[in-house]
């Protein structure tokens, strides 16, 4: 009983304590002040152009005066995975690369945010032709290590508006436009249909004009590199002529572009064909058969440099020696479709066009095994390699539908053929079938 008049006492004591902590508070809680961070350089700001002339006609320098402090906006980092390490920034005289053994830099260094880097300890150096800033590695630039950046590098000011491209053409002088974000209008992709990047190794992607001709500067194909770890890898490069944002690079002579997500892909029309056919040959010969009617040579599955194809030579044991080896695709439905357009790219070496050592086909009737059992049309690509080196060389639109060739059981075939005077090496990839209703 003692026990029940002690809770009636000591519950009306609690209810009022509640009530009275409960009106000491507040509706709305304070909001805590955004701190903006805020730097003043000890020293006046040396241009980007500045720090990289200290470079002068070396690979390598350790940055040792104190004054060297630099200013520049966040162009490009690592959100979407397609830059590895690094981040981009400018100024009004110059694009630079500063490499930087960290992860997931765009929560600290977002695109648009101004910052400092004081450059004394850090070292420059060249990779591939471009200059970078970072650090030591064994003697050539490498990373600066994460322990270090907060000494080194330091916000100004919260983020602003994302820097506008600089309009290039890629045909006049590029000087002074390596590392800066540019765009470029009026561009294609021989090998739209495909992926940005194979899943195995960062893809170069050929950028060619609105007529579907490679772009090359300086004897070398301009390209669309993206790294197998882009979140956009896997997307498709669209057809048509659009426009691209990017960080020019360049690796050895070789003019890259790079991509920091699909926003910089624009103006495209949207790709509204129907896919009869897709083959890149990433790992296998896919759907693709092949049917060797004469020597020991056959079509196969290989990669070189992260390309992927199919391959056929008749040379062997440093002798040419006599094929007839065909590559036949899988079976295609062309009943009720109309324009469809058949691509590729190709490769091809110790030949030239004049030996036929490559001739297309296309039927409604084969079946399996040997090729004779059926009816064969040749067709004609006007655009192959000349057999003057490894370029792959986009075949541009064969129109299938010229054939006349119709039915729900189609197949193209590529037929190789080589002599004991003469055997040449194909390389085929990208192949695509599409048609436009």
């Amino acid at each position: 009983m003692k026990f029940l008049t002690f809770k009636k006492a000591i519950l009306p004591l609690v209810g009022s304590i509640i009530l009275l902590f409960s009106g000491c508070v507040k509706d709305d809680f304070d909001q805590p002040p955004i701190y903006v961070p805020h730097y003043t350089p000890a020293y006046k700001i040396t241009p980007i152009t500045g720090l990289q002339t200290l470079l002068g006609g070396g690979s390598f320098l350790e940055i040792t005066n104190d004054t060297i402090i630099i200013k520049g906006v966040v162009t490009a980092n690592d959100e979407s995975g397609n830059i590895y390490k690094s981040i981009y920034i400018q100024d009004n005289t110059a694009g630079l690369q500063v490499s930087i053994d960290r992860v997931d830099m765009y929560n600290e260094y977002k695109v648009g945010q101004h910052i400092y880097i004081k450059c004394k300890g850090l070292f420059l150096g060249t990779y591939g032709g471009v200059i970078q800033l970072g650090y030591n590695n064994a003697g050539a630039i490498g990373r600066i290590p994460d322990a270090m950046v907060n000494d080194h590098i330091f916000k100004d000011s919260l983020p602003g508006p994302a820097p506008m491209p600089e309009l290039i053409d890629v045909a006049t002088d590029l000087t002074g436009k390596i590392s800066k974000l540019v765009k470029i209008e009026g561009i294609s992709f021989p090998d739209a249909g495909q992926a940005y990047s194979l899943a195995a190794a960062t893809t170069d992607r050929n950028i060619a004009d609105a007529a579907g001709t490679p772009i090359v500067i300086g004897g070398n194909n301009f390209v669309l590199r993206t790294s197998n770890y882009a979140s956009f890898r896997a997307s498709l490069l669209p057809s048509g002529t659009g426009n691209l944002v990017g960080i020019l690079g360049q690796y050895n002579g070789t003019y890259q572009l790079y991509i920091r997500d699909l926003n910089d892909v624009m103006g495209f029309a949207p790709d509204n064909s129907i896919t009869l056919l897709n083959e890149p040959f990433t790992s296998t010969l896919g759907g693709f058969t092949q049917y060797s009617v004469t020597g020991d040579q056959v079509w196969h599955w290989a990669t070189y440099n992260s390309n992927t194809y199919a391959a056929m030579s008749g040379y062997s044991g440093g002798t040419n020696l006599a094929n007839e080896d065909w590559l036949i695709s899988p079976s295609m439905n062309f009943t009720s479709h109309s324009g469809i357009l058949m691509k590729f790219t190709a490769a091809m070496k110790f030949a030239t066009q004049a030996d036929s050592s490559m001739r297309f086909y296309i039927s409604s009737d084969y079946s399996a095994g040997a090729p004779t059992t059926a009816t064969w049309k040749q067709f004609r690509v006007s655009s192959l390699p000349a057999g003057a080196d490894w370029t792959f060389v986009p075949s541009g639109d064969i129109d299938l539908s010229a054939t006349g060739v119709t039915g729900s059981n189609v197949h193209v075939a590529f037929k190789y053929t080589s002599t004991t005077s003469v055997a040449a090496s194909w390389e085929i990839t990208n192949i695509t079938v599409k048609a436009t209703h």
